[in-house]
């Protein structure tokens, strides 16, 4: 063996040997990023096996998703664009920081910010922007998966009445939103029945079947052709997901995309108040459902779909106690990263069984992500752009 071997081999084992012994100091191993996908094909060795022979999930990476109006949107839009900025995806985005698009009745919109990719396409869509399957063919990498959000509408209909804050202004002007939704419904009841019209300050058609316009189907009128739409919007999207099921939600993205359980955990955000979920009547409770009736009936298949995907899961309630102990973790975890605890550098779990590398990862950074909004995400994806055009 020549001089010039020795000396490399010998340079060599001392880097090892360094970066092993040194590692809790140095902070660089065993550390695993959020979303790495442990391509690498390192000699270091992990939990004594070498990463490069560690089981990888073939995870699906183009997905498009129609954020429905006040359905868990914004965490799931934040889920999602985390996803793209650990995959290194290209996303659709606005100008400058929006959750919005391109939104109107047009079935297609204006891109304001232009794909990097070769082709012009893009890998990710999270933001709102009314469904148009042809014209998201034509400007997302294919294949791509398609979720969807829903909601129970009258939940989802007091919510976005909150956010709105529409009947608050003017003539009619309410100070507490409560009493305002009440006067709403009472208002409600008698236009269902054809006693009204309008409801005067109110423009009820904003608030009609607002998820089902939000997946497209604005101008479907005749009650065959909604059935239909329904069962095509079933069958298309690989994910509806469910307001009220959210992590059984989850659990059945996390399955159908191969993702990991680091890429589907969550911390919640734009929750109401304990004092805002009040309850409704029956004849309020009927009166929506004459009022948005389409909303119902995509509702209710979303339901029936996630319950038949969840039945085809294997060992399900496992998987889901497994993501719910895990989240559980990773919110004390990161509530604790900024504060009294901040030296410990990540979170590792072992023997997570329904993760495919065997194992749950995170690391402090990781929690600025975890936590971060939908908005702060958007500026990231734009200012990402912008330096490397």
């Amino acid at each position: 063996m020549n001089t010039f071997n020795l000396k490399l081999l010998t340079l060599l084992f001392v880097s090892v040997t360094c970066l092993y012994f040194c590692s809790d100091k140095l902070n660089v191993f065993p550390i695993l990023m959020l979303g790495d996908s442990l391509t690498d094909s390192s000699i270091l060795e992990y939990n004594n096996q070498p990463i490069s022979t560690i089981k990888k999930c073939q995870k699906i990476k183009n997905v498009a998703m129609v954020k429905t109006h006040k359905c868990a949107g914004d965490m799931m839009a934040s889920l999602l664009l985390r996803f793209a900025e650990n995959h290194k995806l290209e996303v659709l985005l606005p100008e400058r920081p929006s959750s919005v698009v391109g939104y109107s009745m047009k079935p297609q919109f204006r891109i304001q910010n232009p794909s990097r990719l070769p082709n012009g396409k893009f890998q990710v869509m999270a933001l709102h922007t009314m469904y148009n399957y042809n014209y998201w063919n034509s400007i997302m990498e294919t294949p791509f998966t398609l979720i969807g959000l829903t909601r129970e509408p009258l939940s989802q209909f007091r919510s976005y009445f909150y956010y709105t804050r529409e009947y608050f202004h003017g003539e009619n002007r309410i100070e507490s939103k409560e009493e305002g939704l009440s006067t709403v419904l009472e208002q409600l009841q008698l236009l269902v029945k054809g006693d009204i019209k309008k409801i005067d300050g109110f423009d009820a058609r904003r608030y009609q079947n607002i998820m089902f316009v939000d997946f497209g189907g604005y101008d479907i009128k005749e009650d065959i052709d909604v059935t239909n739409y329904v069962q095509q919007i079933s069958n298309n999207f690989s994910v509806l997901i469910v307001n009220e099921m959210f992590d059984e939600s989850l659990v059945v993205l996390k399955n159908k995309l191969s993702w990991n359980w680091e890429d589907v955990v969550y911390q919640k955000m734009n929750v109401a108040k304990s004092s805002a979920m009040i309850s409704f009547t029956q004849q309020e409770k009927e009166a929506h459902r004459l009022f948005s009736p389409k909303d119902y009936l995509l509702y209710e298949e979303s339901v029936k779909k996630l319950n038949k995907d969840i039945e085809k899961i294997k060992n399900f309630n496992e998987q889901l106690s497994e993501f719910k102990m895990l989240n559980k973790k990773v919110s004390s975890f990161c509530q604790n990263a900024n504060t009294v605890n901040a030296a410990i550098s990540h979170l590792f779990v072992k023997d997570v069984k329904y993760n495919c590398n065997g194992f749950f990862n995170i690391t402090n950074f990781d929690c600025k992500k975890v936590s971060q909004g939908i908005l702060q995400y958007v500026k990231f994806h734009i200012d990402q752009k912008e330096k490397y055009k």
